[in-house]
């Protein structure tokens, strides 16, 4: 049950908005993974310029959003900014709402390859039309995370700019 009510916390204090952006980057990891299995003498075909592109981009968008949710906890747990990264790594180790936050996480990362496998092995057409359009998801997929996390990923880089940089 604490564990329902950290993960309800995380969902409240990180917002609507990235709670969409995490249903959204999960469909589209889902479609990246559902990529053709390369049977043994097959050759895998290159990547093109577009592909390539969304790969980068699907590599920064768990970034975005896991910035988003740990700076709206840490807000929430200290009501106000944090004192700086070492405030921030102590509030990492005492904060259930952040465990499920590292969990979530987790998830977003390992399950859709998961939930790929399977659903290449009961339609292979559908696998290879979501891998076709994965490029372009990807990339709607990451302008959104962008539009949903902007202000608190910019406040967390600015802190960590302001603390790092001499005075």
């Amino acid at each position: 049950m604490k564990a329902l009510g950290a993960l309800s916390q995380l969902c409240e204090a990180a917002g609507p908005m990235w709670v969409a952006a995490i249903a959204v980057a999960f469909f589209t990891m889902m479609c990246e993974s559902a990529g053709p299995v390369v049977e043994p003498g097959e050759e895998k075909a290159k990547p093109g310029p577009l592909r390539l592109t969304s790969l980068i981009f699907s590599l920064f968008t768990p970034i975005l959003l896991f910035v988003h949710a740990y700076w709206a906890v840490a807000l929430l747990e200290q009501a106000g900014p944090p004192d700086g990264p070492l405030a921030l790594v102590l509030l990492a180790l005492r904060s259930l709402t952040l465990v499920a936050l590292y969990v979530l996480m987790l998830a977003l990362i390992l399950a859709p390859g998961a939930l790929a496998a399977l659903l290449r092995t009961l339609s292979k057409p559908l696998a290879r039309a979501l891998y076709a359009a994965a490029p372009m998801l990807t990339i709607a997929s990451f302008a959104f995370a962008v539009f949903a996390t902007q202000r608190n990923v910019a406040s967390a880089i600015d802190l960590i700019t302001y603390r790092l940089s001499p005075p």
